[in-house]
């Protein structure tokens, strides 16, 4: 039985191909920033026209990641804070010196702190009410727990 051919098939593989045939013509350049790119549209200036046979496809998370990874090394670091001097010599001693009891102060006035804060949220438990005996006893000891260590840690100094 032969195949009857439509003109209608005729019609549309011509209007098909010249859409088909353009899709092959690639172009690349390279911008002002040193990057190559590609397109299959003309850009104004400064093209060349290649053929797509050896090409490699990059997925576009790969795109992504290499951008990402440009922005980083073009993005202006943040200046670093200031270091504390090692083994300098004993000119810079006191600098050391002073620096650590900073540090040190700094560090017990944030346990301090802290310990102020817990306690403080243990007695508004405590007032609210609406908790079990055993849950109150405990919120007791760690308060007088917490106390304790204020006492002594933060309090005998000052």
């Amino acid at each position: 039985m032969p195949v009857a051919r439509s003109p209608v098939l005729y019609a549309l593989v011509i209007l098909l191909f010249p859409v088909l045939a353009d899709a092959q013509t690639l172009y690349r350049w390279v911008d002002e920033n040193g990057i190559t790119h590609f397109s299959d549209k003309e850009p104004e200036s400064g093209a060349q026209r290649v053929s797509p046979s050896g090409m490699s496809v990059i997925a576009m998370g790969e795109n992504i990641r290499t951008q990402k990874r440009l922005e980083n090394i073009r993005r202006p670091k943040p200046a670093e804070p200031p270091k504390p001097p090692t083994a300098q010599p004993t000119s810079s001693r006191p600098y050391w010196e002073e620096y650590h009891k900073k540090r040190q102060a700094e560090l017990l006035q944030w346990k301090c702190d802290n310990y102020v804060a817990r306690i403080d949220w243990i007695d508004s438990r405590l007032r609210a009410g609406g908790y079990s005996v055993s849950q109150g006893n405990r919120w007791r000891g760690e308060r007088r727990e917490l106390s304790s260590k204020r006492a002594w840690e933060c309090l005998r100094n000052n």
